[in-house]
């Protein structure tokens, strides 16, 4: 099998998935922080590295998952895991920005956008949300 296809067709540089990006990783089938998860769980997480040959993703999870009480496994509970590598891009989907904010816009930034103050709108997106500034951008155009 090629290394830049995957069997599920494209892959993770294709797909486009760049440090920053918001997405959700399907666990299924897959031990994070010593749990098993059988049955298909999708779970937010920010993309925070790729392999230089588009093979690979590194995400961290918006909270870490498994794990008992503090020690790791030399006190017979293992670690709560917060980084996760995925090498198959159908277990990586992007989240809509709307999905990572379903409270709404604060009004910080709306009133920046309707004063016509757009970059710094984005400026404080970005700072408040972890946005890339091309999922910032998307989103403050939707206003």
């Amino acid at each position: 099998m090629n290394p830049q296809q995957p069997a599920g067709g494209l892959s993770i540089g294709q797909l486009g998935h760049r440090p920053g990006l918001h997405v959700e990783v399907n666990l299924a089938g897959s031990t994070v922080g010593g749990v098993f998860f059988a049955a298909e769980q999708w779970v937010p997480g920010v993309v925070v590295g790729s392999g230089g040959d588009g093979t690979f993703v590194t995400v961290t999870f918006d909270t870490p998952i498994g794990g008992g009480a503090p020690g790791g496994p030399l006190r017979g509970q293992p670690r709560a895991q917060k980084l996760i590598q995925l090498d198959d891009p159908a277990r990586v989907r992007p989240l809509d920005l709307a999905e990572i904010h379903p409270a709404g816009v604060p009004d910080e930034i709306i009133q920046l956008v309707r004063a016509g103050k757009t970059f710094e709108a984005i400026k404080r997106y970005r700072a408040l949300n972890g946005a890339t500034l091309d999922e910032a951008r998307a989103f403050i155009a939707q206003l």
